[in-house]
C-alpha cells in the first residue's frame, strides 16, 4: 500500500488570513456590517420668494412715481421719460434682490426713453416708448418667468398693455393706454416685491 501524504497548501492559509484581515479591518472602519443607507432631505427654502417681501426701495420709488398722479402726463413727455428709466432702474433693482441675471441690456431701453425729451414735437415718442417697453417687458417676463412662476397673469397682462400702444397715434391722444402699461409694470414689480 502506497501512501500518500497529503501536502499542505500555503496558498489555501495565506487566503484566509487575507480575508480575515479585510473582514476585521471593515469592521473597525464602520464599513461592515452595512448599514442602510438613508435618503437624503433636500431643503428647500423655507419661504417662497413671493412669501419673502424685499421692500426694495427703488421699485417702491416707482409705484410711488406711478401711482402719485394718472394725468400727469405733458407735452414735455417728462412723465414717460421718467417712468420709463425708474421701471429700468427697478427692474435692475429686483433682478438683483432675487439673485437674477438680466439677459437684456437695459441701457438700450434708457436710450429709448431719453429720446424722447430730445424733441417734444416728435410724433416718434409712442414708437420709442414701445421700443423701451418691448426691452422691459422682455427683461420683466424673463425674470418672472425664472424666479415668481405663479404670476404669469400678471406679465400677460404687461404684454397686452404693450401691444396696445399704437405706434401711428401720438403718446398724448393714448395716454390712458400708456399709463396702463406702467401701471401693469407696477402691480408686477409689486407682487415681486
Amino acid at each position: 500500500m502506497d501512501s500518500k501524504k497529503k501536502q499542505f497548501n500555503p496558498l489555501f492559509l495565506w487566503g484566509i488570513i487575507g480575508l480575515s484581515s479585510l473582514v476585521i479591518g471593515a469592521y473597525f472602519l464602520n464599513i461592515w456590517p452595512f448599514k442602510p443607507v438613508e435618503p437624503m432631505k433636500l431643503h428647500g427654502p423655507s419661504m417662497s420668494l413671493l412669501q419673502k417681501k424685499e421692500n426694495n426701495p427703488t421699485v417702491k420709488a416707482y409705484l410711488n412715481y406711478i401711482q402719485e398722479d394718472r394725468d400727469k402726463m405733458s407735452l414735455d413727455h417728462e412723465f414717460s421719460n421718467k417712468a420709463l428709466l425708474m421701471l429700468s432702474a427697478a427692474i435692475k433693482a429686483m433682478a438683483t434682490t432675487a439673485g437674477y441675471r438680466l439677459t437684456d441690456n437695459l441701457d438700450e431701453a434708457d436710450v429709448f426713453a431719453n429720446q424722447i425729451i430730445v424733441d417734444p414735437a416728435a410724433v416718434t415718442h409712442a414708437d420709442d416708448i414701445i421700443k423701451a417697453g418691448n426691452i422691459l417687458t422682455r427683461s420683466l417676463t424673463s425674470l418672472q418667468q425664472s424666479k415668481y412662476p405663479s404670476l404669469s397673469e400678471a406679465s400677460i397682462q404687461l404684454r397686452n398693455a404693450l401691444d396696445g400702444i399704437d405706434a401711428k397715434v401720438q403718446t398724448l391722444d393714448q395716454r390712458k393706454k400708456v399709463k396702463t402699461f406702467f401701471l401693469r409694470a407696477a402691480q408686477l414689480l409689486n407682487e415681486m416685491n
